[in-house]
C-alpha cells in the first residue's frame, strides 16, 4: 500500500465500513456467477475510522503472536452458509464476561458495559448467531462483575427479536473457591450457584429452553465429586443439565452433552476431528439427549495467566471450516441436533475468539483490462464467499459495481460508466466465508 496517498486509504477503509453495513449478515450462498449490486450503493463517510472495524471488538485491539487478528473488517455473510444443519437448529456464541477486570488480559472494553454487550450482540446477530452462553463464575462475591455482565446480556436479549442466553458454569468459578474454602461442599456449593441462576436468569423470556425447560451448562465440573443426584433433588424447576464432552452423556442426571476442543499437545495441525466424530456418534445413540455441537478457529493460550503452552493452528481459516463441516457429517438432516456452540466468541487469553475476525491469510491484487477489472489471489481461495468490485473518481463518494461469485477473476464494469482518463479509481474486495477478515486490493485506475 505503500503507492496509496492519504484520500485513498481513507476511501478503502469508508469503503470496507460499507459494505460491511449492506452486507448485514443475510447474504446467501452464491449460485450465479455475477450477483447484481446493491440497488442503492452506499455513500463514503468521511468521518469514519481508517481501521475500518465493523466488529465488536475495540477499535484499539492489535494482532497477537497468539492468532487473534486485530480489529478490522470481517464477513457478515451468515455463519449458517457454512454449516450444513436443519434450518430450525439455532447458532450459539460462547462468551466470555470476565474483560474489564485486572486479573484478566486488556482487549480494550468492559465487559459489563452495557454499549460494549449491546454492540456484541448487533455483531453477534448480523452474522446469523441466535443467542450467547455465558461463561459463569457463580455467586461469590469476587464474581459481583461477572454477574453484572451477565445480567446486562439478559437485559438486552430481552429487548430483542429471535436472540437467547443461557449460563454456563465454570468450575473455575464456585466450586473451585469451595474447594479452597474449609467447611464447604462442592455439591452444596453447585446447588446454591443454581438456584441462583434459577432465580436470577431463568426466569427470564429470552432464556434458552430446551424441551420446554431451561438449559444449565456445566465446564470442568467433572474434576470434582459433585453428587449430581442430590443437585437434581434440590435445583429449582425441572432444568436440562449439559454436560462436556462425549463423556457429558453418561453422567446420572444428565439431559445431553455438549463438544468443545481436544488439543492435542502433539500434534497442533490436529484440528480434532476424531475427538468431535467421537462424540456425534456418542451423541447420535444418545438420541433423547440434548445434543450441542461445536465450531472454533484453533486455540492457542501460551498468552494466558494459566498456560499450558497447548496449540491447536487455525491453518489460515481451515480449521474453522473443517469443524463447521463436520457437524453436517452426522447431523446434516437429522433434526435431534439441539444446537451448535461457537467455541469462543472473544475468549482472547486462549486464542479461540471469533470476534475481531478469522485470518485466512488471502491478499488480492487487481489489474485493469480494457472495459474489465481482473484480480489475483493470493491464498486459499475456499475460505472466499465472493467478491466485490467498487469505483471511486474523487476518493470521496463510491458505487458498489458488481458481486462475484469465487472462483472468477474477472468483472465488466462498463456498467458504472467509468471513462478512460477520468481518473475513477477501482478495488476489488475478496470478502471472507463467515466471520473470515475481509481483504481490499490496492486501487487501480481507469
Amino acid at each position: 500500500m505503500s503507492n496509496f496517498d492519504k484520500g485513498s486509504v481513507l476511501l478503502v477503509a469508508a469503503l470496507t465500513l460499507a459494505l460491511a453495513a449492506c452486507g448485514g449478515g443475510s447474504m446467501a450462498p452464491r449460485t450465479a456467477a455475477v450477483i447484481q449490486p446493491n440497488s442503492n450503493p452506499p455513500a463514503a463517510d468521511s468521518q469514519q475510522s481508517s481501521v475500518a472495524n465493523n466488529t465488536s471488538a475495540a477499535d484499539s485491539f492489535q494482532a497477537q503472536g497468539n492468532g487473534n487478528t486485530g480489529a478490522g473488517n470481517v464477513s457478515k455473510v451468515s455463519i449458517r452458509s457454512a454449516l450444513s444443519i436443519p434450518a430450525a437448529t439455532p447458532i450459539w456464541a460462547h462468551l466470555m464476561v470476565w474483560f474489564g477486570q485486572s486479573n484478566h488480559m486488556n482487549v480494550g472494553y468492559d465487559s459489563a458495559d452495557p454499549n460494549q454487550v449491546h454492540k456484541q450482540l448487533d455483531d453477534m446477530q448480523s452474522r446469523g448467531i441466535q443467542g450467547a452462553i455465558i461463561d459463569w463464575y457463580g455467586t461469590d462475591s469476587s464474581q459481583s462483575h461477572v454477574n453484572a455482565a451477565a445480567s446486562t446480556i439478559m437485559q438486552d436479549a430481552q429487548s430483542r427479536k429471535g436472540f437467547q442466553f443461557a449460563v454456563m458454569e465454570d468450575a473455575g468459578g464456585g466450586p473451585h473457591l469451595c474447594v479452597q474454602t474449609p467447611g464447604c461442599n462442592v455439591t452444596d456449593q453447585v446447588i446454591a450457584d443454581l438456584n441462583y441462576v434459577m432465580d436470577h436468569y431463568a426466569q427470564s423470556p429470552a432464556y434458552i429452553q430446551i424441551k420446554g425447560h431451561p438449559a444449565l451448562f456445566f465446564f470442568g465440573l467433572e474434576q470434582y465429586s459433585v453428587d449430581w443426584n442430590k443437585v437434581r433433588a434440590k435445583v429449582k424447576g425441572k432444568p436440562v443439565f449439559i454436560f462436556r464432552n462425549a463423556v457429558g452423556f453418561q453422567y446420572s442426571q444428565t439431559d445431553g452433552g455438549f463438544s468443545w476442543v481436544e488439543i492435542n499437545t502433539a500434534d497442533a495441525n490436529d484440528w480434532g476431528q476424531s475427538y468431535l466424530d467421537s462424540f456425534y456418534a456418542t451423541g447420535m445413540e444418545h438420541g433423547k439427549d440434548a445434543v450441542v455441537g461445536s465450531g472454533y478457529k484453533g486455540f492457542n493460550d501460551t498468552m494466558s495467566g494459566w498456560s499450558a503452552h497447548r496449540v491447536l493452528n487455525q491453518n489460515c481459516g481451515q480449521t474453522w471450516l473443517a469443524t463447521l463441516d463436520e457437524i453436517g457429517k452426522y447431523y446434516g438432516k437429522n433434526p435431534k441436533l439441539t444446537g451448535v456452540q461457537l467455541v469462543t466468541w472473544n475468549d482472547y487469553e486462549e486464542g479461540t475468539e471469533i470476534e475481531s475476525g478469522i485470518d485466512n491469510c488471502v491478499s488480492v491484487s487487481a489489474n485493469v483490462a480494457g472495459n474489465s477489472v481482473a484480480w489475483q489471489i493470493q491464498g486459499d481461495e475456499k475460505t472466499i464467499d465472493h467478491y466485490s468490485v467498487w469505483s471511486s473518481s474523487d476518493g470521496q463518494n463510491f458505487d458498489h459495481i458488481v458481486d462475484v461469485e469465487a472462483g472468477r477473476h474477472s468483472a465488466n464494469v462498463s456498467s458504472a460508466h467509468i471513462h478512460p482518463g477520468s481518473g475513477t479509481k477501482v478495488y476489488v474486495q475478496a470478502v471472507g466465508k463467515p466471520s473470515i477478515s475481509n481483504h481490499m486490493s490496492a486501487p487501480v485506475t481507469f
